[in-house]
């Protein structure tokens, strides 16, 4: 389902998304919204003709994801800023990355979004010698979205 961005709702905390389909085009809470193939975020709140998309990049957003090609899990939380940053990896991935391009994707645990959908790529914050997910799309750039559901049940 496509769906057009009304209102882009920007604060120090706050990272969302107004768009102009709801109930009436059978959305849901839990939904992903993605722009193109890149994850964006997810449906939070749901009217009969709207709903609110909460973004990767909100103090709020955390998501399960795998990192390639290391293969460790991982989750990414946002900061407030139109980047992510990785937490609570079973594994110290930190030498594994070394002079590699490490690609974040969703890794489906928490059965909310199917997994493989390309979320960002892991960079060093020069300034603060950091590793911080960039996100794929710029959130500030949103014009219309995809919507889409993930049935662990039927396997779509």
């Amino acid at each position: 389902l496509i769906a057009k961005v009304i209102i882009d709702r920007e604060s120090p905390f706050l990272k969302s998304i107004i768009i102009n389909k709801g109930t009436k085009e059978k959305l849901k809470i839990g939904m992903a919204v993605l722009d193109e193939v890149y994850l964006v975020g997810k449906i939070i709140e749901v009217n009969y003709t709207n709903s609110r998309g909460l973004l990767l990049s909100d103090l709020n957003s955390k998501i399960p994801v795998l990192l390639e090609p290391i293969d460790i899990h991982a989750v990414v939380s946002g900061t407030g800023k139109n980047h992510g940053v990785i937490e609570y990896t079973k594994d110290d991935y930190d030498q594994k990355i070394k002079d590699q391009e490490i690609i974040v994707y969703t890794s489906g645990y928490g059965g909310l979004f199917k997994p493989g959908l390309p979320v960002g790529k892991i960079i060093n914050d020069n300034k603060t010698n950091e590793n911080i997910v960039n996100f794929f799309s710029d959130f500030r750039q949103l014009d219309y979205v995809k919507i889409i559901s993930y049935d662990i049940g039927s396997g779509n």
